[in-house]
């Protein structure tokens, strides 16, 4: 695995569930400068083994932040940073899905 120059953080207490939990994370990287447009990911088993998560928490936050427009997965290339358009309506959305079954 290549170390990251960016650490992402999830809250595994509160009420949100986890893969929101991560989305979040990668879009405030991307807020704090940590992460930019380009920027390529970790794959969903490094990031998986890395934090310590189900893969389909992976793969749930991936499909979010590509369903926002965040970032853009490319089989044989990987996970790249687009930007940030507005995740708050589509994480919220498929929380909402969610939490309300």
């Amino acid at each position: 695995m290549q170390p990251h120059r960016y650490t992402l953080s999830i809250s595994r207490r509160g009420p949100e569930p986890l893969y929101y939990s991560l989305a979040q994370a990668v879009r405030h990287a991307i807020e704090d400068g940590q992460l930019h447009a380009g920027q390529k990911l970790p794959t969903e088993e490094e990031l998986r083994l890395d934090m310590k998560l189900a893969r389909n928490t992976v793969r749930k936050a991936w499909s979010c932040l590509e369903q926002a427009g965040i970032i853009s997965r490319k089989q044989g290339a990987g996970t790249f940073i687009v930007g940030l358009p507005g995740i708050g309506e589509t994480v919220e959305t498929l929380k909402g899905d969610v939490i309300n079954g």
